[in-house]
């Protein structure tokens, strides 16, 4: 006889297939010389989730380590965007890059 036993499970709402799909281009380039600083390039959205042209983005934003650090308010789909990250101390950090529009948020783009 098997058991299975289920601890702190949740149902959602999923994601809608016309949210934004995900950024492109994502690319971290840290200063030199160990300074505390990032540059961070990337194309906003350009399709929905379902391969479809995306009419338009509400904002765009940009978290560091799940923290939200910059939001871009209503981008153009696969406009190049960018920006500079003075960094708190030195140390490993991950972005993400997030698309919404009407319906909700897309897919994020990681690195």
């Amino acid at each position: 006889m098997f058991y299975l036993y289920l601890n702190d499970i949740r149902i959602a709402e999923g994601v809608s297939t016309v949210a934004p799909g995900t950024p492109t281009s994502l690319t971290v380039i840290p200063a030199d010389n160990a300074g505390l600083k990032a540059d961070i390039r990337f194309k906003a959205p350009s399709v929905t989730l379902n391969g479809n042209a995306l009419a338009d983005l509400t904002e765009v934003r940009v978290y560091r380590n799940a923290e939200l650090i910059r939001t871009f308010d209503a981008p153009a789909p696969g406009e190049s965007l960018a920006l500079t990250d003075t960094l708190p101390v030195s140390g490993k950090y991950t972005y993400s890059v997030i698309g919404l529009n009407g319906v909700g948020e897309g897919l994020p783009a990681e690195a």
